[in-house]
């Protein structure tokens, strides 16, 4: 009697979740993904990551928007004998960079990672929302319909937003990958609005200091590990810094960075004036490169890091 109860009852379970696994199954390979994180960004790397079933990368480049727009593939790859992949998504703050890498290290075993970094990388609370587990190709990525719960509503709407952000390169919100990560921006309008993007204030008493600590941490995780940390200050335009007492904090945050990085072990390299204020063309945005300046700009740190990548 007891078995014929349980019987029941398993069944009645297996009628209930069954339709579920068929819809989450049907979704998947229909190309509706699920939702990882809030940033769109980060799950598309994901995808790709996951798709690629990338196993190692000598040289890992990580950091926010500028190191995923202003960080050039095919000049990195014809300047170097290295394996390259860019990991870079918008919005990482040095926490979020920290947290990543202490899984990409031990996942891709590289032997450098090259950090493009900018103040807004010290501005703003981490993201909470990526996955603790981040070794998605190791794992049905479906697995996340039910740990991060997501409605039909919010899937369609991340799969509509991803397929308009791959369409082109002509967009600021470009996620079309290339075969090394990284996004080329090639755009034929730009925005008035993005333009006029500044700064702001920096550093905040909030978030800056705990990324202080979170570089420390990073770079001595590096070190420890024997990867060599190359981390490098992203150009940007003069109105991007709106005043002398920002500059002149913006030039300590500067001479720590350098400390930090170059006490642990790594490469410091600061190009933030690196194009004369009527270099216009090279970018995109008082901080965000064109197709153009990322590959001036990434043709001059392969010339700089000769000797010290081998």
């Amino acid at each position: 009697m007891n078995k014929m109860i349980l019987k029941n009852f398993i069944g009645k379970i297996l009628l209930l979740i069954l339709p579920i696994i068929i819809l989450y199954t049907v979704l998947f390979y229909s190309g509706y993904w699920p939702v990882l994180s809030n940033s769109i960004s980060f799950d598309a790397k994901a995808y790709e990551l996951n798709r690629i079933n990338l196993k190692h990368t000598d040289i890992l480049a990580i950091g926010s928007s500028v190191a995923l727009n202003d960080l050039n593939t095919q000049i990195i790859k014809d300047n170097s004998s290295l394996s390259y992949y860019n990991f870079a998504s918008w919005n990482l703050q040095i926490e979020d960079d920290y947290l990543l890498l202490k899984h990409y290290v031990f996942k891709y075993k590289p032997k450098y990672v090259m950090l493009l970094s900018t103040m807004h990388d010290f501005t703003f609370e981490p993201n909470t929302s990526l996955p603790a587990n981040l070794d998605l190709g190791g794992q049905m990525l479906g697995y996340y319909y039910i740990k991060n719960f997501a409605n039909l509503h919010e899937i369609i709407k991340r799969k509509n937003a991803l397929d308009l952000s791959t369409e082109d390169n002509n967009r600021y919100d470009c996620l079309k990958f290339d075969n090394g990560g990284g996004v080329e921006l090639q755009l034929t309008t730009l925005s008035p609005k993005r333009l006029k993007e500044y700064l702001g204030d920096f550093p905040n008493k909030k978030n800056t200091p705990k990324a202080y600590q979170s570089l420390i941490n990073l770079s001595r995780f590096l070190e420890y590990r024997q990867v060599k940390l190359i981390y490098i200050q992203a150009p940007y335009r003069k109105n991007f810094v709106t005043s002398q007492a920002l500059n002149d904090s913006v030039n300590i945050h500067f001479a720590r960075c350098k400390f930090i990085i170059e006490s642990n072990g790594g490469t410091y390299l600061n190009y933030h004036d690196f194009f004369a204020p009527t270099d216009s063309v090279m970018y995109v945005d008082p901080s965000h490169l064109s197709g153009v300046g990322s590959k001036v700009f990434t043709r001059k740190v392969m010339q700089d890091l000769k000797g010290i990548t081998n």
